[in-house]
């Protein structure tokens, strides 16, 4: 049976709730009954959320974008995260595999990738 400690909102839960509703925790009596119980097994963090800027590679220079939409997608190899950002020009499209190749979380390691990319190319 799952209890309130399998759940991903076990934490800010806890905090939240009158001394008699934990009781009822310790006991496992309220996960039943809950309408917000979430399996930690199943969740999964994606690396780039929802607002956050990356830097892409883009005809020889870097190119900020937004996500707008990010999600976690079954495929028969695993599961695949899979985002949609927004820039000047259009939309681009990257997955998980992508961050660090062509995709960079910071301006920084963009710059970085790109002068090395660069120099491999001269």
């Amino acid at each position: 049976m799952k209890t309130c400690r399998d759940c991903f909102h076990y934490t800010p839960c806890w905090k939240a709730t009158s001394v008699s509703v934990r009781q009822n925790v310790e006991r496992n009596e309220i996960v039943q009954y809950c309408t917000d119980f979430c399996d930690k097994r199943r969740v999964l963090e994606l690396s780039v959320g929802i607002g956050e800027k990356v830097y892409l590679f883009a005809a020889k220079k870097i190119e900020v974008a937004s996500v707008i939409e990010a999600a976690a997608c079954v495929e028969d190899k695993g599961v695949e995260a899979e985002f949609v950002a927004e820039a000047v020009d259009g939309f681009r499209y990257f997955n998980h595999d992508d961050i660090g190749d062509t995709v960079f979380l910071t301006r920084e390691g963009a710059e970085a990738a790109l002068a090395i990319r660069n120099e491999k190319r001269a």
